[in-house]
């Protein structure tokens, strides 16, 4: 009887409305609710209110659980419940029965691998020393871990313990303040501490050493089964060591890393966990660590190409709690290096990374808003670090200078350089005809501030540098776009100026050929576009 009232409703609505465009008087909401029972006779009223209550139980969908030492599991709002309730013994599935990932072995050999990592710790003066080194110059690359949590929480515990107690028994199921994932931290620190020491060689072999050591202590206990927050850190520092250490394939085997470490932080902290009333400390180590790994996601990813780990929809972290503000001139405070960082991440590479990543490809005019907006905002200008007379030669300053360059330079030329190389190929004697000319003039300009950058801060710390394997990547990309310029578009405008700046180039790369593999590779992948652009004419021009 319902349905056929709708029906006479709907039908006197549609006569009435060709007649009139007032409402007919038997339509008016009071006698349309005749149809409902009783109990449903105010819905019409209440829609909106009903409307309300439902996006706000949808946003509170989740579940969150933790264990007594951080072991995190989470779970959405379309988890079903054999996952989201607190007990599956009925089911069948008791996860405290599970095999953990390291049961392959025989117990003597995870015995065996258990003793190596402890008796292979370094004497505490070298920790201490590697330690430095590691906060010095490697940490600005990535920050997944504070000083505070590798020194009082993983260092001290684990050489006092070692000191006191000797070694602990193995345990595939240790949680405790010396479980083997802690020990992988601490032996990553380690390693890269060696690679970024500046008394040391590049690549040297205690990097490499330590970098197997904490390998080693990761196997004995489960990456993916309820990780620890310390999983997630750990991984993500293998990833910051295959990408410095200029390791063969090492981009690869970097974004992998990185990437897994942001899948596993998606059961620990993507969802902002101050909602389910953590402590002040945890919910901001969780924060730093996510928007930490999620920076090194966004730029291998945009990198290489490839997709986002964890698309920025469906995060609603928020940012830590800054603790190194900057005093600005009229005595308010400005974001410090950190959170300039975790901000710029947020609003420029990684929509970028989300647009140049579609699989129908990326929307040009979406990019050029995007650029727009890099544009519009600068760093802050009263960042110390970089006008300081006594900081402006420091390791640390320097190394976070050349990032805060290469922040927009970088995302600048990742989003231009494909349109560059189409504007070339579609109008190759004069590119400023093509619609992508924006993009042929902007990928220069960039390519030249890049060359220039990357030629400064070499030539200030030339140490430092000649050991980052991203230093060279983007210096050379620089290279290949002012190679481009002159061996493809001769007659441009700006052919003359880039052929000085391919020249600077080749004699940067040149200088640093006998001291890093990939200066060398790039020096010759120069010179083979200079003598295609020498000897065949008709193939560049």
């Amino acid at each position: 009887m319902s349905h056929r009232i709708h029906q006479l409703e709907d039908a006197l609505a549609v006569s009435h409305g060709n007649q009139s465009n007032e409402a007919h008087p038997l339509l008016c909401d009071e006698l349309l609710e005749i149809k409902f029972w009783p109990e449903r006779g105010n819905g019409a009223r209440q829609s909106e209110t009903q409307k309300d209550d439902v996006e706000t139980s949808l946003d509170a969908f989740g579940t969150l659980t933790l264990g007594g030492q951080g072991e995190a599991k989470y779970f959405g709002g379309s988890a079903g419940s054999e996952v989201r309730g607190k007990s599956t013994h009925s089911l069948g599935w008791d996860d405290s029965e599970r095999d953990d990932d390291s049961s392959f072995l025989p117990e003597s050999v995870r015995e065996s691998v258990h003793e190596l990592i402890w008796s292979q710790l370094p004497e505490q003066m070298r920790a201490w020393s590697l330690t430095e080194a590691y906060f010095e110059h490697a940490q600005w690359f990535l920050s997944a871990i504070s000083r505070d949590e590798i020194v009082n929480e993983i260092m001290v515990p684990i050489y006092k313990s070692l000191k006191e107690k000797g070694r602990p028994k193995y345990s595939s199921q240790d949680t405790s303040e010396t479980n083997p994932h802690r020990l992988g931290i601490l032996y990553f620190v380690f390693c890269l501490g060696a690679l970024m020491d500046l008394t040391l060689p590049p690549a040297n072999p205690e990097a490499e050493k330590y970098y197997r050591l904490g390998r080693a202590a990761m196997s004995l206990r489960s990456l993916v089964d309820a990780p620890l927050i310390e999983t997630v850190q750990a991984i993500a520092m293998m990833g910051a060591y295959h990408h410095m250490s200029g390791r063969k394939a090492s981009l690869d085997s970097a974004w992998s890393l990185t990437a897994f470490s942001v899948k596993l932080a998606q059961s620990v902290s993507h969802r902002d966990c101050a909602r389910w009333g953590l402590d002040a400390k945890t919910v901001q180590k969780r924060r730093h660590t996510f928007w930490s790994i999620m920076a090194a996601d966004g730029f291998l990813s945009l990198h290489m190409g490839r997709p986002l780990a964890c698309p920025l929809d469906t995060v609603d972290c928020e940012f830590p709690t800054e603790d190194d503000l900057e005093p600005a001139e009229d005595g308010t405070t400005q974001m410090g290096y950190q959170r300039w960082r975790f901000h710029i991440m947020k609003n420029w590479l990684l929509p970028v990374c989300e647009q140049m990543t579609l699989a129908k490809g990326p929307d040009y005019k979406k990019l050029l808003a995007l650029d727009a907006n890099i544009l519009q905002h600068q760093a802050p200008k009263n960042f110390k670090f970089l006008i300081d007379p006594e900081e402006q030669e420091r390791p640390s300053s320097i190394a976070r200078a050349y990032l805060l360059s290469q922040f927009r330079l970088n995302t600048m030329m990742f989003i231009h350089r494909s349109f560059f190389a189409q504007a070339i190929l579609d109008h190759p004697t004069n590119p400023f005809r093509s619609p992508y000319a924006p993009s042929y003039l902007t990928a220069y300009r960039c390519a030249s501030a890049q060359l220039a950058a990357s030629i400064h801060f070499y030539n200030r710390l030339p140490e430092l540098f000649i050991r980052l394997s991203s230093f060279w990547t983007h210096a050379f990309t620089a290279a290949l776009i002012a190679g481009f310029v002159v061996s493809r578009t001769p007659h441009s405008g700006i052919a003359t100026t880039a052929f000085i700046e391919l020249n600077r180039a080749m004699d940067f790369f040149e200088s640093a050929a006998t001291k890093n593999p990939r200066a060398f590779r790039a020096l010759v992948r120069l010179l083979w576009l200079t003598i295609l652009y020498v000897f065949t004419p008709n193939f560049c021009r």
